[in-house]
C-alpha cells in the first residue's frame, strides 16, 4: 500500500471519530459542514515523501477575474498565516495545508473549524463585492461540526 493510501485510510478513520458518520467520498473528499460552509479534507501527495492533509472549501464559484478581486486575495492573505484564500478557475476557495504525519483528532477538528469559520464569514463578501455564486444547493455531506462540538 502507498504511503498516500496509509493517509487516507487514517484520515477516514479519524473523521469517522471526530463526525460519527463522516464517510469518504467518490474522489477522495471527506465533507464537513460548518455553518452555511462545507470543508472537504483530502490527503495530497507530496515532494520528498511529504504527504499533505487540505483542508479547502469552496467560498464561491464563477467568480470573474478583476484586479479588485486579485488585490482583495493579496491582502486577505497577507492580513492571515494559517488560511489562505486562492482562486483557480471561476472558484475562490479558503483552504490550510497541514503535514500528514502531524494530523490527529484536535488539529483535525482545529482546521475544519478555522477554514469554515472563514469561508462562512467571507462568502457573501466576496459574491457582493467581486460577483460570483454563492456554491449551491449545497453539496451533501455526511456530518456537521459546529463550534460547540470542535473538543
Amino acid at each position: 500500500m502507498a504511503k498516500i493510501d496509509q493517509v487516507r485510510s487514517y484520515l477516514e478513520k479519524l473523521s469517522a471519530s471526530a463526525w460519527p458518520g463522516a464517510v469518504m467520498d467518490e474522489q477522495g473528499n471527506i465533507p464537513i459542514r460548518y455553518g452555511s460552509a462545507v470543508v472537504n479534507i483530502s490527503a495530497l501527495e507530496g515532494g520528498r515523501n511529504l504527504d499533505y492533509v487540505v483542508f479547502s472549501s469552496m467560498v464561491a464559484k464563477d467568480v470573474p477575474d478583476t484586479p479588485a478581486l486579485f488585490g482583495w486575495l493579496n491582502e486577505q492573505n497577507n492580513r492571515y498565516e494559517l488560511v489562505k484564500v486562492v482562486k483557480q478557475g471561476g472558484v475562490v476557495e479558503a483552504k490550510i495545508d497541514l503535514i500528514a504525519d502531524d494530523i490527529n483528532e484536535p488539529r483535525m477538528k482545529s482546521a475544519v473549524g478555522v477554514v469554515g469559520g472563514f469561508a462562512d464569514e467571507i462568502d457573501d463578501e466576496v459574491v457582493g463585492k467581486y460577483g460570483g455564486q454563492m456554491p449551491s444547493p449545497p453539496p451533501p455531506v455526511s456530518a456537521e461540526q459546529t463550534p460547540s462540538n470542535v473538543g
